[in-house]
Formats: structure tokens, C-alpha cells, sequence
């Protein structure tokens, strides 16, 4: 469990059953690696939460907030459990666990659409638009 300022209730599980509670760390990579599921319970965000993204792109299940998906293009139920109440978020979590193949459908899902969206040509496609133009139009005036 990573997160600056866990809750006491929170750092009382570290050690229990295989959990490891660290806070906050500066690079969550190591431990996507070894994890098969991102919970991200976001209740205040602003704009795009890059570790759902990141989560996504190592091919981890995600379980969030509508908070946590927003501002994602692919965010949807297919790619993610995403849930409101606190009981539907706890069920998405189990769910994430004891049906492994919905929840690695949706990551499967979910990387792909990364790979789709987010690639370097996907999001140079605008830059690569933009200089076509102005070359065209350069051309035009050197006429």
C-alpha cells in the first residue's frame, strides 16, 4: 500500500497476510512490477491521474473512483472497475481477486488502449499536423 499518510488503521495491516505498507515513494515502477492489481480510491483529484495511466501500461487491473478515471479517454468498464460507494468499491476489489479472468481482461483492455492512444506516434500526431501546415504554407508563400 503506497500513499502519503496512510491511515493508522492502514499501517496496522503492513506485515498482515503478505501486505506491505510503505507511504509515500517516489517512484511507483518498482512496485508495479510486482503487483497484479492498481486500487486507487481517489476522492479529491484534478485532471488526469498519471499513475492510473502508468498502472494501465504495466498491465495491472485497476479498481478506482470515477475521480481516479477522469480525464482517461479509455477509462470505461471495460478497462477498469471504476466505483462510486465505498461497498461497490469493495466489491470491485474482490471481484478483482476472485474472478482473475474479468480482471486481467480489463487490463489487457486497458493496455492496449495505452498502447492505441498513448504511444510516442499517437501523441506526436498533432505536433506532425501542425508543421505539415506550416510547411504547406511556407510553400505557398515562396511562390
Amino acid at each position: 500500500v503506497g500513499g502519503m499518510n496512510p491511515l493508522p488503521e492502514i499501517n496496522a495491516l503492513n506485515g498482515v497476510d503478505g501486505v506491505r505498507v510503505t507511504g509515500f515513494v517516489d517512484d511507483m515502477l518498482p512496485f508495479f512490477h510486482e503487483a497484479t492489481a492498481f486500487v486507487a480510491p481517489f476522492r479529491l483529484a484534478r485532471g488526469v491521474q498519471n499513475k492510473v495511466l502508468q498502472a494501465a501500461a504495466c498491465d495491472l487491473t485497476i479498481v478506482t473512483t470515477p475521480m481516479g478515471a477522469e480525464g482517461i479517454q479509455f477509462a470505461s468498464q471495460q478497462t477498469m472497475f471504476i466505483e462510486s460507494s465505498a461497498e461497490a468499491f469493495t466489491a470491485a476489489c474482490i471481484e478483482c481477486v476472485t474472478n482473475t479472468e474479468l480482471a486481467q481482461s480489463k487490463a489487457n483492455q486497458a493496455l492496449q488502449a495505452i498502447r492505441d492512444d498513448y504511444s510516442w506516434k499517437q501523441q506526436l500526431l498533432p505536433l506532425e499536423h501542425a508543421l505539415d501546415k506550416l510547411a504547406k504554407k511556407a510553400e505557398g508563400a515562396s511562390l
